[in-house]
C-alpha cells in the first residue's frame, strides 16, 4: 500500500498511462495499477522529476527599481550592480532571494545552483544570507552555492581570501567571470587552484561577448583535462561560440566533449544584452546546443537573472 498514488500519468521511458506510487515522500513504484491511501488523478498528464535551474543569481535578483540610467549593455549592468551591491544587507538579500525561490518552487524547480558574488564590495554577506535561505527552504528545494568574484579576482588578494573563506564555510562550487578580469588567464589559474585545494567543482561565466576572437573555452577545456577535472567543470553563456566559423565550431565542440565540460545557455540574458550596437543584422548570441548534445555533452538552459540590469524580467 502506498501513501499516495498518482493515477493515469505519463512517465518518460514508459508507454501508455501508469500509476506512480509514493511512500514516505519517495517514489517507490511505477506500475500499470497501484492502490494507495490517497489518489491523485493525473488525467494523462506528464509526471516528471523537479526542474533543475543550473545558473541563477539569487543575491542580485529583484533590484530593477534601484537602478538609475542604463544602456542595456553588459558593462553598464556590471558597473551599476557593483554600485548597488555595496549597500546590500544580509536581510535585504535574504528577503529578495526568498521571493525568487518561492516562484521557482511554484514553477516546479526543486534544485538550484545559485551563483553568489563574494568580493571586497559585498564581502560574505550574500553567501551568509543564501546559506541561511538554503537551510530554511531545504524541505522544498536544494540550493547549491557557487561562489565567484564578478568584478575581478586576479588583482584582489582580499577577494581571493574571501572566496577561500566561503569555500571553507561550506560553498559547494567555485565560479568566475574571467572576461571581467584585468588578467583572465590569471583568474583561471586562481579558480582552478581553489577548486583543487577545496575539492569542489568549477562553474564559470565564460566568453560572454560578441566576437569570435579571444575565446577562453579551449583554455578551460585544456585545464580541465590537465587537472583531471573532467565531469566537474561547467561554463555558462559562451555567446562567443555562436560567432565562430563552422569548422572551428566543430573543433571546439569536440574538445568540450573530450574534456567533459558542461555547457549552460542563458537565453533571457544573452538575448537582452547582445546586439545592442548593431543595426543589421542583429546577432542573437545564443549557442546552439544540438551539436554538443550529439557529442554527449551535458547541457542545460537556465534563468541567470531575475529583475535586474542583466535581465529586467522573469
Amino acid at each position: 500500500m502506498f501513501d499516495t498514488v498518482i493515477a493515469d500519468a505519463r512517465v518518460t521511458g514508459r508507454d501508455g498511462l501508469v500509476h506512480v506510487g509514493v511512500r514516505d515522500g519517495v517514489v517507490a513504484a511505477v506500475e500499470a495499477e497501484l492502490a494507495g491511501d490517497t489518489r491523485v488523478a493525473a488525467d494523462g498528464g506528464l509526471v516528471t522529476h523537479g526542474l533543475v535551474d543550473t545558473h541563477l543569481h539569487l543575491d542580485k535578483s529583484r533590484i530593477l527599481d534601484r537602478y538609475g540610467a542604463l544602456d542595456g549593455t553588459l558593462a553598464a549592468a556590471i558597473r551599476e550592480t557593483a554600485r548597488l551591491k555595496a549597500d546590500f544587507t544580509e536581510e535585504d538579500i535574504y528577503t529578495r532571494a526568498a521571493a525568487t525561490v518561492a516562484e521557482c518552487v511554484v514553477g516546479g524547480t526543486t534544485t538550484i545552483r545559485a551563483h553568489v558574488e563574494v568580493d571586497a564590495v559585498v564581502g560574505l554577506r550574500a553567501f551568509r544570507a543564501l546559506q541561511q535561505l538554503a537551510a530554511d527552504r531545504a524541505d522544498v528545494v536544494d540550493i547549491e552555492l557557487c561562489v565567484f568574484a564578478q568584478e575581478g579576482l586576479s588583482h584582489s588578494p582580499e577577494g581571493q581570501r574571501l572566496l577561500d573563506d566561503a569555500l571553507h564555510g561550506g560553498a559547494h562550487a567555485i565560479g568566475g567571470a574571467p572576461y571581467a578580469d584585468a588578467d583572465p588567464h590569471a583568474q583561471l589559474d586562481l579558480v582552478f587552484a581553489a577548486a583543487l585545494r577545496h575539492d569542489v567543482p568549477v562553474d564559470l561565466h565564460l566568453d560572454f561577448a560578441e566576437s569570435p576572437h579571444g575565446l577562453l573555452l579551449e583554455e578551460v577545456c585544456r585545464r580541465t583535462i590537465a587537472h583531471g577535472l573532467q565531469g566537474r567543470v561547467a561554463v555558462g553563456h559562451v555567446t562567443q561560440l555562436s560567432y565562430v566559423a563552422p569548422s572551428r565550431h566543430a573543433e571546439l565542440c569536440a574538445l568540450v566533449a573530450d574534456a567533459g565540460v558542461a555547457v549552460t545557455v542563458l537565453p533571457a540574458t544573452d538575448l537582452f544584452l547582445t546586439g545592442r550596437t548593431e543595426a543589421h543584422p542583429v546577432p542573437r548570441g545564443i549557442v546552439d546546443l544540438a551539436p554538443l548534445l550529439e557529442l554527449g555533452v551535458t547541457c542545460s538552459v537556465a534563468t541567470n537573472n531575475v529583475l535586474n540590469a542583466f535581465t529586467p524580467f522573469g
